[in-house]
């Protein structure tokens, strides 16, 4: 992996995570501009991050009684 600028470093300290457990959660729960406000960065910011950790991100509507799940690559093989 690529290595992490000093701002990650940093985020990763405020999360109390690393950013690759950290991103997805936050993104997903709080949105983008709280959590770019939380770890101290701006929304573009946050787009690179998912870039350099290799991050997907996708928006995805879900019908009323349906549920996601997310599968590791190495249970589907």
């Amino acid at each position: 992996m690529n290595k992490k600028t000093k701002l990650m470093a940093q985020a990763e300290v405020l999360a109390g995570k690393p950013l690759e457990e950290a991103l997805p959660e936050m993104l997903a729960t709080l949105g983008w501009e709280e959590t770019a406000k939380r770890l101290g960065g701006s929304k573009g910011v946050l787009s690179y991050w998912l870039a350099k950790l290799h991050i997907e991100h996708r928006y995805v509507f879900i019908p009323p009684g349906y549920r996601l799940m997310l599968i590791p690559e190495e249970f589907l093989a």
